[in-house]
């Protein structure tokens, strides 16, 4: 449960959590409530995952909950951003979701939009870009209205989030749904979905733990110009941290 009662930030609800474990759980929670929701309004939900060890904690939370906990044949699943590494490559942020969770559940691969870093990043960039826009003509999904039902989002040490890091081009993207970018620290060609991608999506949901990320959060939660303070859902921005990240 929450250590503490919703703190109303700008549009953004911060909870605070004990500790990792109670984080993977709410956000194990919320992911089956927002897709329960989203087929239930439009028979499909559409949610991009994201890499890291507490996706990774929350996918064994949603299997814990049994099978018939989602309706994995109404979901689309794409990521946040990857790694321009092979999918089997332990770096791959789809290697990590196929392993916990995807290839447990049976998403059909028809459903199942992956970046495909092991191709030249710009090719792929433009090739997940198609896709997309792709999935939203399918689904009937008019230009510039909400794409993605929920977006998982992470925090880094530095402010970023996706894979969108302070002072990269990416930054400013304005109509393209994902790009390329360049991170700190190897693999460091990446594929990220954008700002305007976020701007297209329901709901944002970023969980963060550690005290390592303690600093860029409290800078971001204060009106830092941080890329993580800069991400918001059209419906709804939910933090979930625990205490070491949250700062108490």
């Amino acid at each position: 449960m929450p250590a503490a009662l919703p703190v109303p930030l700008d549009d953004r609800e911060v909870l605070v959590l004990d500790d990792a474990k109670a984080l993977a759980q709410e956000g194990a929670k919320r992911f089956v409530a927002a897709a329960r929701a989203a087929v239930a309004d439009r028979g499909r939900f559409v949610v991009a995952l994201a890499g890291g060890a507490t996706p990774r904690a929350m996918h064994a939370r949603l299997l814990a909950m049994g099978a018939d906990a989602l309706p994995w044949s109404r979901i689309y699943v794409t990521f946040g951003d990857e790694r321009c590494v092979p999918p089997d490559d332990p770096a791959s942020n789809y290697g990590m979701a196929r392993e916990t969770l995807l290839a447990k559940v049976g998403v059909p691969e028809v459903r199942l939009l992956r970046m495909e870093g092991e191709l030249p990043p710009e090719d792929a960039a433009l090739r997940h870009e198609a896709r997309l826009r792709a999935l939203a003509t399918r689904l009937g999904i008019a230009d510039g209205a909400p794409l993605f039902d929920l977006v998982l989002l992470g925090a880094g040490a530095d402010g970023h989030t996706l894979s969108l890091f302070p002072g990269d081009p990416a930054l400013a993207e304005t109509r393209r749904l994902v790009a390329t970018a360049t991170a700190p620290v190897e693999p460091r060609a990446r594929l990220t979905l954008t700002f305007a991608a976020l701007a297209r999506t329901r709901e944002v949901l970023l969980m963060a733990a550690g005290p390592e990320k303690r600093d860029a959060l409290a800078r971001a939660r204060a009106g830092a110009p941080l890329p993580v303070a800069r991400a918001h859902g059209r419906d709804g921005t939910v933090w979930l941290l625990d205490r070491e990240a949250a700062g108490g």
